[in-house]
């Protein structure tokens, strides 16, 4: 099992991976920091759609976890933060910045393309989606997430490697 610090260099290492692959102009993929944090502070009007406790979630971080912060150049325009099992991982939050920013729709794909990669870093074979916005769920088929399973309160909708976009 890596430690601590290999599982931080891994997820440097797919941050970077995904950054080039996006091929985006002024994209930058990091973890999620102090400065991140704060950023999420300023973002009440319009009122968020959601207001996760990122300081909370981030403290919660333990191996294999997805934390991520994406920015445009020095605007952070989203966050994600996903948990860590040992048959899959998991992508449970995502907040996008509530104002336009040039990355517009793209941060759900941001975030799918490095929880992915992650997984086949650690050869882990199965990615999940935490209790999805129903209105949302045709995006994340889109992706390949077509597999519903519910686990007590909890709904995922799952992909395993292989598994086709559509």
């Amino acid at each position: 099992m890596p430690s601590e610090l290999e599982y931080e260099e891994l997820r440097a290492l797919v941050r970077s991976r995904v950054q080039l692959d996006r091929r985006t102009a002024g994209l930058r993929l990091a973890g999620i920091d102090q400065d991140a944090v704060s950023q999420t502070d300023t973002w009440f009007i319009p009122p968020r759609k959601v207001d996760w406790d990122w300081e909370r979630l981030v403290r919660q971080k333990r191996g294999a976890a997805l934390d991520l912060s994406i920015w445009h150049e020095d605007m952070l325009c989203g966050l994600a933060f996903g948990s860590a099992q040992a048959a899959w991982l998991e992508l449970g939050y995502v907040e996008t910045r509530p104002y336009d920013h040039p990355l517009g729709k793209q941060i759900m794909a941001i975030a799918l393309a490095v929880l992915e990669l992650n997984a086949v870093v650690l050869e882990i074979s199965e990615t999940r989606i935490r209790n999805p916005f129903p209105d949302l769920r045709w995006r994340y088929i889109r992706h390949g997430y077509n597999e519903l399973v519910k686990d007590g309160y909890t709904t995922y909708l799952c992909k395993r490697r292989g598994t086709r976009e559509q």
